[in-house]
């Protein structure tokens, strides 16, 4: 959806439905720019894959989300979070 927006510092998402996403990788794939990202108010319940989610977000700090993340392709060597 986003994938290398790599000079883009900050989104404003929380306004996208995502009830019916099943696969959100890459989502943010390469947002080397991005600090911080707010996704609180995300359905989670029908996603099944967050692979490389935030994988080369490497200045990122701060993810709010609603869902327990164990996965560990959602992040990468380049991602300040784990």
């Amino acid at each position: 959806m986003f994938n290398d927006c790599s000079k883009l510092k900050e989104i404003n998402i929380t306004k996208i439905t995502t009830s019916n996403c099943e696969d959100i990788s890459y989502m943010f794939y390469y947002f080397k720019s991005l600090e911080s990202i707010n996704m609180l108010n995300w359905n989670m319940k029908n996603i099944n894959d967050i692979d490389y989610l935030f994988n080369g977000c490497s200045l990122l700090k701060n993810i709010k989300m609603n869902f327990n993340n164990n996965n560990p392709k959602c992040y990468d060597g380049k991602t300040n979070i784990y």
